[in-house]
């Protein structure tokens, strides 16, 4: 159950819910996003990528893909092959997107989504009998804010904080047999983007993020480098 419940939190840490589309272009534009990503934690590492759309600057429909290694000495793996394949889907509909002073814009949502995890050669000794993990699920629903500062003429800073609400299901494998085990708990990220926006409303950013969630004490950090394009 330990094993599980650690994978359970890995997994849900992997949420990347900061630099969406919207925020990043100016408001009522609509456009499209892509960044890649690498993510790290004391027990794993990956690489993945993920691809977004804003429509007039409202609402956010974006997908995620990973793969992540896991470290069999960290696990207790029986192999150092273990790998697993993350997919995740979100919508975020943002209620306020408003200026509060110039230069400094104020931005919050709601947000929607689900997330699938593969998992391969994930193997463990679990008392006298060997273990595997097979697939972990989750459906989501959290809050997003963030601020916008310009700080030059086209740079701006991002500061963000999210909170995820889910609900998920694991299945592991025990002599064969497949044991599935529900779970429930609240992610909370905090980001900062630096962006460069161009002439004609595109823009270049780096975000970097943190994860933190109730069911470790352990943090997770992402970073990422974006394009996004306005329509």
């Amino acid at each position: 159950m330990k094993k599980s419940l650690l994978i359970a939190c890995i997994i849900l840490a992997g949420m990347s819910a900061s630099a969406q589309v919207s925020t990043l272009l100016e408001k009522g534009k609509s456009g499209i996003g892509i960044k890649g990503i690498y993510e790290t934690s004391n027990t794993y590492y990956g690489f993945g990528g993920k691809i977004g759309g804003s429509v007039v600057g409202k609402v956010d429909v974006e997908f995620l893909y990973r793969y992540n290694f896991w470290d069999q000495t960290k696990n207790n793996l029986l192999s150092g092959d273990a790998n697993s394949t993350y997919y995740e889907g979100r919508l975020t509909w943002w209620l306020i997107r408003k200026e509060i002073i110039p230069a400094i814009d104020v931005n919050f949502g709601l947000l929607g989504g689900f997330h699938y995890s593969k998992f391969s050669k994930f193997e463990y000794s679990d008392g006298l009998d060997t273990a595997s993990n097979n697939y972990y699920m989750d459906g989501q629903l959290g809050l997003a804010a963030s601020v916008n500062f310009q700080v030059a003429k086209s740079w701006f800073l991002q500061p963000a904080l999210t909170f995820i609400y889910d609900i998920g299901t694991e299945q592991i494998s025990v002599l064969d047999i497949n044991l599935n085990t529900s779970s429930h708990g609240v992610t909370s990220k905090i980001g900062l983007t630096l962006m460069k926006r161009f002439a004609r409303g595109s823009a270049l950013y780096l975000n970097a993020e943190q994860y933190s969630e109730t069911y470790s004490t352990y943090p997770y950090y992402q970073l990422s480098l974006g394009y996004v394009l306005p329509f």
